[in-house]
């Protein structure tokens, strides 16, 4: 594309030296959509920049690109009108360098005053005296062919289809010939090659759109198609974006996995188009914005790419709205009488906390319905370098505002655009008042400050009268070139989460099939936990709609079983899971029963609803900062407005708790939210009206127990902190040394003690205590409803019990294991006189930190003991020797008998004189006489010749000794 744009720029560089008069060529091209501005090419002609008139080309100018030292004979296109390769002719880059002397101008017979040629001048156009005498027969260092060698007759004309070179020459001036010569062409490839070149340079430059309904007039039949698609592509791209839904002229495509993108590049030539910006990287796939050729609508080029084995899918680039209502005006003149006593009524003080109202004077209303002030003092302090970042992504807000000072990151004033550009604010002229009205109006319902007697003051200012500690803007630009497209609404939500907004609002959307482009990059966000809050737009309509056709802006009401093929068309961004969808209210009617979205029996032009939309905010007749008139300060309505209320509320739980993740405030806000219409959730408002200081209340409700304490630590460890207000309980975790936390135990509101016991290892215990918030709400539900067959306004949906873990107080004790029992090794033992033995004590458990024992006698004058249990008999008698735990005072005792031992024996015989069978007695006397134990024992050494018995009595066995 860009190549055959290129190409043709230069031939009329070339035609407009040829045919112009006046100061040369002015070549605007219409650039691919996202060019940063217009081509401009002018061919300067002669030394006053004007060509005389009268004046005639060189004799030996060539229309076509001749090679030097070939005539133009040699170099004339073939009978079949195609046109031959070009090794030799002037480089695309090189135009200006290429061009003969400019002084030249054409013959007086050779065309009109103007500059346009005569029906028969096109094959011999160069046919014209060197007037000027100057020597062209070089050019830039390149041969230019005499006149005799290149003049094509008008008879060759007739017999060969004019080059292409040459009816791009033609184009500017002559359509309807241009059309008359290409129809020569016998060859249909040539023909259709060479219309493909032409049909781009007539729906590329404006200059020659006078020409181009001639020149399609003249076309023979074998144009018919490519100069539909031609037409079908213009139509659309000359169709306002909102209109069609999507940018024109381009298509988002992913590539498969691991494609370069160079190789992206390689593929988006072949197929015509051209690679403008890589918006995503994800998974090893790029997704890109590509520019299509001029010959394709948006279908054409899904299709197209669609077919590509390298793609995994096309899209086009949907465009989204801003959401506020056209006509506030009208809608508040419709119900002044509601209206009326709220329009200029500051916030009435609600609670003895909030009694200080701030000083900002005009109409407030919103704030009493969600409760801003007695949020703010239930608010901690966490100084002014603990600000939450609210990313705003809209069009560039008036960030000079008196009643905004101070409030945005001056690093991050981002305007994006559809090519990749990213700038900043002071690089850019300001924009008009009514594109920087929008995001100013978000702003300041966000963030304007407190008590500086301007204006209003924005829900998360935080009552500061210096400076907003409480909150810091981004403000990321996104309406790109024209619209507010997906492409460019990616790169913001790409820099929100690359500099780590903690939340983004985007008060803007469309209704269109789900954009696989923005899916992922909203999904980026969640995964990078920002809270991602969006207005549920201006439509009134549920958002279950089907749509017959997936760029169809009309859609019906037909359920799935009543038209199955039909798409599902919601509302994006704020339909996808894990986005917050804003309904916007009505100012009266904050009552169960009473739907806000309605007044009297009249439907109240406002706001989308649905199952997919998760919460509500006020939206109707909003107070906030502008830039569109001397005052500075307007009401609006709309979605738009309440969008930012349900993100500064965001922004003001996670202030009060920089801990909770983005689902964890989801949760709070949805838990906490003021229930209306119907009893729990339902599809007119969702789970009802924010409500700032319930959702503060919550989140303070989950920081971390104060004053966590420990005590004992010898086999148990009991813990004990201060009650959190507002939790539900606790969660008590222990972790033993070497191990892991793991949960220990579950305690009710109101319990705030807990003992660890039987603790068998010793070492540093670590604990944390969590408080506990319980959404018992049925309402509350982490995923949302596409379709329900419920007749009723409320949800058929089974109730999900949710749970927030708080920010854990922690803990550390050392702990020993205490000692349970004693055992003595031996247990019993008998001794003689000043024997000793070694005793030993076994303490249990195996763990237990001290195993520590004392040793004793019960009877020293048998037996004692020392400190390392050793053993020693004095006297015979009997005495236990008894360990004693250190750890417990457990023991154990050895039983011990000391004894005096034999010295000797004697027997009353020393020999005696048996007759067989005789037997006699023998008696043993065991000395001393004081041995503890006489007993002996008996044996005879010559059994054969006599035995004796276990009393002593000898019987003769036989004769011997």
């Amino acid at each position: 594309m860009k190549a055959l744009v290129k190409k043709w720029l230069a031939l009329l560089l070339v035609a407009g030296m040829l045919l112009g008069g006046g100061g040369g060529l002015t070549a605007y091209a219409q650039q691919p959509a996202g060019a940063d501005s217009q081509v401009q090419i002018e061919a300067a002609a002669g030394d006053d920049g004007e060509t005389p008139a009268g004046s005639s080309l060189p004799e030996n100018t060539a229309m076509e690109d001749t090679p030097a030292g070939e005539s133009a004979a040699d170099a004339s296109v073939p009978a079949d009108g195609t046109v031959a390769p070009d090794p030799g002719g002037v480089p695309d880059d090189s135009v200006a360098d290429s061009l003969p002397d400019s002084s030249n101008a054409l013959p007086e017979d050779g065309g009109a005053a103007d500059g346009s040629l005569p029906d028969d001048s096109v094959a011999d156009i160069s046919d014209a005296d060197n007037s000027s005498g100057t020597d062209t027969s070089e050019l830039d260092g390149d041969a230019v062919e005499t006149e005799e060698d290149s003049a094509v007759s008008e008879a060759d004309a007739d017999a060969a289809p004019a080059d292409l070179n040459a009816l791009l020459a033609l184009a500017a001036t002559d359509g309807a010939e241009v059309a008359r010569l290409l129809n020569l062409y016998d060859d249909d490839d040539a023909y259709l090659a060479a219309l493909k070149e032409l049909l781009v340079f007539y729906y590329s430059l404006e200059e020659a759109s006078d020409q181009q309904a001639p020149f399609l007039a003249g076309l023979d039949v074998r144009a018919e198609a490519l100069a539909a698609d031609f037409a079908a592509a213009a139509e659309e791209r000359a169709t306002d974006p909102y209109t069609l839904g999507y940018m024109p002229g381009e298509v988002l495509v992913q590539f498969r996995t691991y494609l370069s993108e160079a190789r992206a590049e390689q593929t988006t030539e072949t197929l015509d188009g051209s690679l403008e910006v890589v918006l995503l990287e994800t998974g090893n796939r790029l997704t890109t914005v590509v520019d299509i050729p001029l010959w394709q609508t948006v279908a054409q080029a899904i299709e197209a790419f669609t077919a590509d084995p390298n793609v995994v899918f096309a899209e086009p680039d949907y465009v989204l709205r801003l959401e506020d209502e056209s006509n506030a005006e009208d809608v508040a003149a419709d119900y002044a009488a509601l209206l009326a006593p709220e329009e200029n009524m500051a916030e009435e003080a609600l609670s003895p906390e909030a009694a200080a109202a701030p000083n900002d004077p005009d109409s407030q209303w919103h704030h009493a319905r969600i409760n801003t002030t007695d949020a703010w003092a239930l608010l901690p302090d966490q100084g002014a370098g603990n600000a939450v970042t609210v990313a705003v992504i809209d069009t560039m807000p008036d960030t000079a505002h008196e009643d905004l000072a101070g409030v945005f990151l001056t690093d991050h004033i981002q305007s994006f655009d559809r090519n990749g550009v990213t700038t900043t604010r002071e690089a850019e002229p300001s924009p008009p008042a009514s594109n920087r009205d929008h995001a100013t109006m978000v702003s300041g319902i966000i963030a304007a400050n407190a008590n500086n007697s301007l204006g209003g003051y924005g829900i998360a200012s935080g009552n500061d009268s210096a400076y907003n500690q409480t909150v810091k803007l981004m403000a990321l630009d996104a309406q790109g070139d024209t619209s507010y497209s997906v492409s460019s609404m990616i790169q913001a939500i790409n820099y929100a989460v690359t500099y780590e907004a903690q939340v983004i609002n985007m008060s803007l959307g469309g209704v269109f099939a789900e954009s696989s482009a923005l899916t992922t990059a909203v999904k980026n966000a969640v995964t990078a936990d920002i809270v991602v809050v969006n207005s549920a737009g201006n439509l009134n309509m549920d958002d279950t709609k089907y749509a017959t056709d997936a760029y169809d802006s009309y859609y019906s009401s037909l359920s799935p079983a009543q038209n199955p093929p039909a798409r599902t068309a919601l509302h994006y961004p704020s339909d996808y899971d894990g986005v917050l969808g804003v309904i916007w209210l009505h100012s009266s009617a904050y009552a169960v029963g009473i739907n806000p979205r309605y007044v009297g029996s009249t439907t109240y032009s406002g706001s989308n609803y649905g199952w997919r939309k998760e919460i509500s905010a006020p939206g109707s007749l909003i107070y906030s900062t502008t830039s569109q008139n001397a005052t500075k300060y307007r009401e609006g309505s709309g979605s738009s407005y309440a969008a930012p209320m349900v993100a500064a509320v965001a922004a003001l739980v996670r202030y009060a708790n920089p801990a909770l993740t983005a689902q964890q405030v989801m949760d709070i806000l949805c838990a906490t939210a003021t229930d209306l219409h119907i009893p729990g959730r339902d599809r007119e408002t969702g789970y009802g009206c924010v409500n700032a200081e319930a959702a503060v209340r919550m989140a303070l409700a989950t920081l971390p127990p104060e004053n966590l304490a420990t005590a004992g630590g010898h086999g148990q460890v009991a813990l004990s902190w201060d009650a959190v207000p507002g939790a539900d309980g606790y969660q008590v975790y222990a972790q033993a040394p070497g191990g892991s936390m793991a949960l220990l135990e579950t305690l009710p509101a109101g319990t705030t003690t807990c003992t660890h016991q039987n603790l068998a290892v010793a070492g540093s215990y670590q604990y944390q205590v969590a408080p506990l918030v319980n959404l018992t709400r049925q309402n509350v539900i982490n995923k949302k409803l596409l379709y329900t067959d419920a007749a009723t306004d409320q949800a058929n949906i089974a109730t999900e019990a949710v749970r927030i873990e708080g920010v854990a107080a922690t803990a550390a004790m050392t702990v020993t294991v205490p000692a349970t029992g004693v055992a003595v090794t031996p247990a019993a033992s008998t001794l003689r006189l000043t024997q000793s033995l070694q005793l030993t004590a076994t303490v249990s458990p195996a763990a237990a930190s001290d195993k520590t024992v004392s040793w004793a006698s019960t009877n020293t004058a048998v037996a004692t003991v020392d400190s390392s249990g050793l053993l020693t008999a004095v006297s015979p008698g009997n005495a236990a020797i008894r360990a004693t735990t250190t750890d417990g005072g457990f023991i154990a005792d050895c039983t011990v008998t000391v004894v005096t031992p034999a010295t000797g024996v004697a027997l009353d015989k020393g020999s005696h004189t048996l007759v067989y069978p005789g037997t006699f007695q023998l008696t043993a006397t065991v000395s001393p006489a004081t041995a503890t134990d006489k007993t002996v024992s008996w044996s005879s050494l010559s059994p054969a010749v006599a035995t004796v018995s276990s009393s002593g009595v000898v019987t003769a066995v036989g004769p011997g000794n």
